[in-house]
């Protein structure tokens, strides 16, 4: 698909009408939610609650949770039993509309979805269709918010749209603003997995990696992949003490030759060097700057001493993207940082992230990959001029 026709769906998106479309589709989405003869959550953890809490004050009170875990099962939650999805479909029939209120890396609402069809249930909705019918309780989640509000960056995607190197990309771009108009997942494209496959070969021999929400190091896997043994060092950095505690298992487990270059850090990133507040859950979704009773470490990358050889910089860090990019802001204007970056924690983050980098060193050209399902870990390369290609030299 050329990068004119790429554009030209992109005017069909933001053309005029855009708004009319957007809001015809969820009054569908309303009227079928309330013209349920039942309504049943897949999903009894915090996202499904709040669904269930949202759709009581909206008169849609649900019959009941689904949920897979065994040790829930027979029990009740906020007022709700919980059930397997087949004693759902015994006991309810396969009337009722299930709410999928699943959002977390691994979980694919398409797979969720054709199982529950497979047990016979006809109705299955997504989270976010819920959200798009009761936005003043569910919205903004994440990156997706009110269509207005996507239809109110228009210029701003068109910019991104301009800076993105490759096609796959401005796919990318293209369907993922598609489904947050259309609040249809089948748009989202296939994700690639955890994996920095976009700068293949084109980092430089001694690259240094840091790690921004290193969790159990997934990333550094991810990173090793990459890059073989043809890297100068790893900064790992891990707010959260239960990731840390398996970050560090995991960094016990590395040959004796890797480990010695790799550093761990029980901090969080941040745009200076203090102590914040942090929501600690053991999980991805831990979160800084929104704790109570807790606190961290953070760095602003700045604050280190600098080091002589390319970066790689990977920031998955729960929504605090903005604020650590701009404690980086000097090795950003060196032109020889490569970003990884996720955009999926804020509604605004897909444009307002690649503007500050650019911001920062107009020097940049971007790349977009779908990492999981559902919208989750998307990540927005950036791609500093300096990036060369290098041989990959296998660890022994």
């Amino acid at each position: 698909m050329d990068t004119t026709h790429l554009r030209g769906q992109l005017d069909e998106l933001f053309g005029p009408g855009a708004a009319k479309r957007a809001e015809a589709i969820r009054q569908r989405l309303r009227e079928n939610l309330h013209g349920a003869s039942g309504i049943l959550i897949y999903g009894s953890g915090r996202t499904g609650r709040t669904i269930a809490r949202a759709l009581k004050s909206a008169g849609l009170a649900p019959l009941a949770f689904l949920d897979d875990t065994p040790c829930k099962q027979g029990i009740e939650i906020d007022g709700l039993a919980v059930c397997s999805p087949v004693e759902a479909r015994r006991r309810y029939g396969d009337g009722p509309t299930v709410l999928v209120a699943i959002f977390s890396p691994g979980h694919s609402f398409r797979g969720t979805r054709r199982r529950l069809e497979e047990l016979g249930f006809r109705s299955v909705l997504s989270l976010f269709a819920v959200a798009a019918c009761l936005p003043e309780k569910l919205l903004p989640f994440y990156f997706f918010d009110r269509p207005e509000r996507v239809l109110a960056a228009r210029d701003s995607y068109y910019r991104l749209f301009d800076a993105l190197s490759d096609r796959r990309s401005r796919e990318e771009l293209v369907a993922h603003l598609r489904f947050r108009l259309e609040v249809d997942l089948e748009v989202l494209p296939e994700p690639v997995g955890l994996d920095y496959g976009y700068f293949a070969g084109r980092l430089a021999d001694n690259v240094g990696f840091i790690d921004g929400g290193a969790f159990d190091g997934d990333s550094v896997r991810a990173f090793f992949q990459l890059a073989g043994c043809r890297f100068s060092r790893v900064i790992a950095f891990e707010p959260d003490a239960l990731s840390f505690g398996k970050l560090t298992m995991y960094w016990q487990g590395l040959p004796d030759s890797v480990r010695e270059r790799v550093e761990l850090r029980n901090a969080g990133l941040w745009s200076g060097s203090t102590r914040l507040q942090f929501n600690a859950t053991g999980t991805l979704g831990s979160s800084l700057g929104n704790g109570q009773g807790s606190e961290v470490a953070v760095v602003a990358l700045d604050d280190l001493p600098h080091a002589s050889f390319p970066l790689f910089i990977k920031y998955d860090v729960e929504g605090a993207e903005r604020d650590a990019l701009l404690g980086a802001r000097r090795l950003l204007a060196r032109g020889d940082t490569a970003l990884a970056v996720a955009v999926y924690h804020r509604a605004d983050d897909l444009w307002s992230l690649p503007a500050l980098i650019r911001e920062i060193n107009p020097a940049y050209r971007f790349g977009l990959r779908s990492h999981m399902d559902d919208g989750a870990d998307l990540m927005l390369y950036a791609v500093p001029p300096s990036l060369r290609t290098a041989q990959v030299m296998e660890c022994n």
